[in-house]
């Protein structure tokens, strides 16, 4: 019996969680996920983004749901980082990728960020095929399909 077989709902579970900013699992769907929250400087947002790519990279995860949703903002150098970062290693993993899927984030420094990041992303990978969703349970359908 195939106990590996996708199913129709997530099972996250979490492996990390710093001030509120989580980074959780769903094995069986290959799916990992970062839940921002608040002000995120570059210690919390290196250290979860490197969790994801590692997952993505060396666990064969090929699907990630970025939920922005309680987001203000991320501080001058984890901006600066996650561009160097998008440039570089997400780059390098991308075609390992399946789909990325975007929450909108509630504040307003938060949607301006969170488009920011999505045009770097559009133009540094093009052929990401990445989506943005107000609500996590349309992007997680849309990460199942």
């Amino acid at each position: 019996m195939n106990t590996n077989i996708a199913t129709s709902t997530t099972d996250f579970l979490v492996h990390k969680e710093i001030e509120g900013n989580t980074f959780e699992v769903d094995k069986l769907n290959q799916i990992v996920k970062i839940s921002w929250f608040g002000n995120v400087n570059l210690s919390i947002a290196s250290e979860l983004l490197t969790l994801a790519g590692d997952h993505i990279e060396f666990n064969g995860f090929t699907k990630l749901l970025v939920d922005r949703t309680k987001l203000s903002e991320f501080d001058t150098e984890a901006r600066v980082w996650i561009k160097d970062l998008l440039k570089t290693r997400a780059k390098k993993i991308a075609k390992k990728v399946d789909k990325v899927a975007l929450i909108n984030a509630k504040s307003s420094m938060g949607k301006i960020f969170g488009n920011m990041m999505a045009t770097a992303i559009s133009l540094i990978l093009p052929n990401m095929k990445m989506k943005k969703f107000d609500e996590v349970s349309e992007a997680e359908s849309w990460l199942l399909e």
